[in-house]
């Protein structure tokens, strides 16, 4: 038996109108069909000026954190990859 967790990946084009963390916020509620609003405080997983600096000047690897129940990996490219973290057992496929 193996555990399957579903992995979904955008791309990340920045909109300068609104901050990495708002955006992030925004497709971490959207993928999950919930508001931003009823989402924890993203300062409860990261810093979010440091993410904006992190993200802003980095050229190459990547950036990842745990959000909402949700890994979060923001390479260098702007490819973002969100990663349901599922409880242990909850979603299965048969196999292995």
């Amino acid at each position: 038996m193996r555990f399957i967790v579903p992995k979904r990946f955008f791309h990340f084009t920045m909109d300068r109108s609104h901050s990495i963390s708002q955006q992030i916020v925004r497709l971490v509620a959207d993928d999950s069909a919930t508001e931003p609003d009823e989402l924890p405080p993203l300062y409860h997983s990261i810093d979010p000026n440091a993410l904006e600096t992190i993200i802003e000047s980095m050229s190459r690897g990547h950036v990842q954190f745990l959000y909402a129940g949700v890994t979060v990996r923001i390479a260098a490219d702007g490819t973002v990859e969100l990663t349901a973290n599922a409880p242990l057992g909850s979603t299965k496929s048969s196999g292995d």
